[in-house]
């Protein structure tokens, strides 16, 4: 198993899956994100599905959602008062 990784420059260390840059340090950003290629390939995954539902499937799942988040609204609401 690899070690965090730390900036050539500066030396800083990864924390949490991102590097927080020294001021001094000659990199541009600040903030160096570090993703896995498992994390790239799963932003595209939500894309490639939409793609091969039709707009059917896409308006269902959307309605129940949309309506799952109204219920947990209304039930805090009734919490409430």
């Amino acid at each position: 198993m690899k070690g965090p990784k730390t900036c050539t420059e500066c030396g800083a260390r990864e924390t949490k899956g991102s590097i927080l840059h020294r001021p001094d340090c000659g990199k541009r950003a600040r903030r160096e994100i570090i993703e896995s290629p498992a994390v790239q390939l799963g932003r595209r995954g939500g894309q490639a599905r939409a793609r091969n539902l039709s707009k059917e499937a896409l308006s269902e799942i959307a309605r129940k959602g949309a309506q799952t988040r109204w219920d947990k609204v209304r039930e805090a609401k009734e919490e409430v008062g």
